[in-house]
């Protein structure tokens, strides 16, 4: 049995017909559910949540080459959940200077820079439009967010190697296989 790269990932996440695959009757009336809303667009509407508008300001101003550095921080500001997002990433490993601790949301967009909040945003706004329910989130969103994950950081580092928009690249990775996720649930 010959395997295509490209959609292994998806024939795994949602292969019913798999031997090693065994899913009880809930499961499977889950997955049925989710192919019937991603097959009918009406549906689909009414189950995408609204988009957090905090986040897509932000991304606008972000965007924005007139845009200056208070105005990212004001808008983190109003928003606690960001805000704490913000504060965490920036003491997180990976952009630690020592044994310092971050506290700031100034001090935090200084240390991630534009291209640091603009993934921030963007991945909290992909991950609010996963399923939240946790026989969903457990079938389908972990598997796929993390995936989303993986593929907005390799395509930004690849976007950095070729002097390319390193937001622009995070954020195609991130949403890259949307339609391929709309696509194998119709074809099942």
């Amino acid at each position: 049995m010959s395997t295509n790269i490209s959609t292994a990932f998806y024939d795994s996440l949602f292969d019913t017909t798999s031997s090693s695959i065994s899913m009880n009757s809930l499961e499977q009336a889950t997955l049925n559910n989710v192919r019937s809303v991603l097959n009918d667009p009406k549906l689909l509407s009414n189950q995408i949540p609204p988009l957090p508008n905090i986040l897509l300001k932000l991304i606008d101003t972000l965007k924005d080459p007139d845009a200056e550095f208070m105005d990212f921080i004001g808008i983190i500001e109003k928003d606690p959940g960001l805000s704490l997002t913000v504060l965490k990433i920036a003491n997180s490993a990976k952009y630690s200077r020592g044994d310092e601790s971050i506290q700031s949301i100034k001090k935090a967009v200084g240390v991630l820079g534009t291209t640091g909040v603009a993934n921030i945003a963007t991945s909290i706004l992909m991950k609010s439009l996963m399923p939240q329910k946790a026989i969903y989130f457990k079938k389908f969103g972990r598997q796929i967010c993390e995936h989303s994950k993986q593929c907005a950081f390799l395509c930004q580092v690849l976007a950095v190697e070729h002097n390319q928009n390193e937001f622009d690249a995070h954020f195609l990775g991130l949403i890259h296989d949307v339609g391929k996720i709309i696509r194998k649930a119709k074809s099942r």
